[in-house]
């Protein structure tokens, strides 16, 4: 969760935990939510990401954009952006001491990592 929640940080959320999210629907259960950092718990107009847990012990993400802009771009199409995020906060937690990761954007707008080994 650590990863997760420097990502959702480094996204522009915040992680948050609570046993429901907001989305169109109403409210669902969930294990974690990420949010806006301005969202006020009884802001249901304003949607949560919803972080739950399934039966294979790892995690999915829930969530739905539908007039919802500063979410979509925080998170990015799809959460791509915050999933970028995530897997370069999982290669510095992999890289330890023995290499330093740098990280860029390249012309599409994707997140690019680079493992450089140290001596």
């Amino acid at each position: 969760m650590d990863c997760l929640e420097a990502a959702a940080k480094n996204s522009g959320l915040e992680m948050r935990e609570q046993t429901q999210f907001d989305w169109y629907s109403g409210k669902a259960d969930c294990d974690f939510a990420l949010s806006l950092p301005n969202k006020k718990a009884e802001d249901t107009n304003t949607y949560d990401i919803g972080v739950v847990k399934d039966n294979g012990g790892g995690y999915s993400l829930q969530f739905d954009f539908y007039r919802q802009e500063a979410l979509r771009t925080a998170a990015g199409n799809n959460c791509s952006k915050l999933m970028q995020q995530y897997s370069l906060e999982t290669m510095r937690k992999a890289a330890g001491s023995r290499f330093r990761i740098n990280s860029s954007v390249n012309e599409n707008g994707d997140i690019v990592g680079q493992a450089i080994q140290l001596h």
